[in-house]
């Protein structure tokens, strides 16, 4: 894993089964976020705050461990609608009846080491008691990103259009007591028919001698390689989305025992095939969260456990993250907006996932927004 937190804002998205498919497969999605179906709310905002927590996998011996201060972690998404958007690559193009989404995935915690003997040892610590406001280098661990993309008005179908993410993130690879801490920018402009999309990758640690890079007796700053790229032929098999507003647009599908949807998927690296899928039917459980100002308790919410696979080609590249929604209770629209409740996603070598468990979901902005 190159990035702590990079496989965790993928909260976030998922990629997918090859399709050899010549013609595009499109994906139909409804607004089930809305408690009034329609293609497009002008005064649609919604807030959802998410408490995480990491599980480990139980490895005890020559394995790093991330050990969580849930205190002071949490992913924070507020969408809402744009009646204008003017795409920031100097073409003066304005995009109209958009949705914004802005997020921000916060994480404090310790990267310790196992030893085969059983033994201990602290690796580096971020974030909550140990950020030090003079120091840049045990700030939390943070992800944060900005994306815009269509409503269903006009078959416009979610496209994305413009995603800016700035990545603050601690790594380790397995069995090493080096920690690594990235800062990089991530962008993306989308074509017109989002059909093609344009890279830019930027480190944000500015220009540091050899000697700046060591911080710690186990941590150091890692440098980016900064990259423009461009991306072709996007939608050419599938509906294309950006890996951040997948969370998003996931609510947009119906799902039942055996449904199965593939998307194309735009990351940091490239387009990936995804496929969001479904064994079973959606069933009845209890979930703690506040809806719109009323008091967290256990609310009884039809929901369904969606697995989102990833795959480079026809090849998988890891574990399966998992989204579990609510689903539809009426004929109109889900008495819970078809809210994600849970999110589960893989976390390093195996050592464990990161849980994501929705606390509150708020639908009214504040002075303050």
């Amino acid at each position: 894993m190159k990035k702590l937190i990079t496989a965790a804002a993928c909260i976030v998205a998922g990629t997918f089964l090859f399709s050899a498919c010549s013609t595009m497969v499109a994906t139909s999605f409804s607004a089930n976020w809305l408690k009034t179906p329609s293609n497009y709310a002008t005064d649609f905002y919604e807030k959802l705050e998410y408490g995480v927590a990491f599980e480990s996998s139980g490895m005890t011996q020559d394995v790093v461990q991330l050990e969580i201060d849930e205190e002071n972690s949490s992913y924070i998404q507020t969408t809402q609608t744009q009646a204008t958007f003017t795409v920031p690559d100097g073409s003066d193009r304005v995009e109209t009846n958009v949705y914004h989404m802005h997020s921000e995935l916060t994480i404090s915690g310790t990267y310790y080491y196992l030893g085969k003997n059983g033994d201990k040892e602290t690796l580096c610590s971020f974030g909550g008691k140990y950020d030090d406001p003079d120091k840049d280098f045990n700030d939390p661990a943070s992800v944060v990103t900005d994306v815009y993309f269509h409503s269903l008005q006009g078959g416009k179908n979610l496209q994305p259009i413009y995603r800016t993410t700035t990545y603050y993130s601690y790594s380790t690879g397995n069995a090493s007591k080096s920690v690594f801490l990235y800062n990089y920018t991530a962008s993306v402009v989308y074509s017109e028919n989002a059909n093609e999309a344009k890279l830019t990758i930027t480190d944000n640690w500015g220009e540091l001698k050899e000697e700046d890079l060591v911080v710690g007796e186990n941590l150091q700053k890692a440098l980016t390689l900064d990259e423009t790229s461009t991306k072709k032929n996007l939608q050419k098999s599938h509906t294309l989305l950006d890996e951040k507003q997948l969370l998003f647009a996931a609510r947009g599908l119906n799902f039942s025992s055996g449904s199965s949807n593939t998307l194309n998927v735009m990351t940091d690296s490239g387009a990936q095939t995804t496929v969001l899928s479904c064994s079973e039917e959606p069933t009845a459980g209890n979930y703690s969260f506040a809806l719109d100002s009323e008091e967290k308790k256990d609310h009884s919410v039809t929901c369904a456990s969606v697995s989102i696979s990833i795959s480079n080609g026809s090849a998988f590249t890891g574990e399966s993250h998992r989204m579990t929604i609510a689903q539809k209770t009426g004929d109109d629209a889900s008495a819970f907006y078809a809210l994600p409740v849970r999110v589960e996603t893989p976390f390093g070598f195996g050592t464990g996932k990161m849980i994501y468990k929705l606390e509150s979901c708020t639908h009214t902005a504040s002075e303050n927004t």
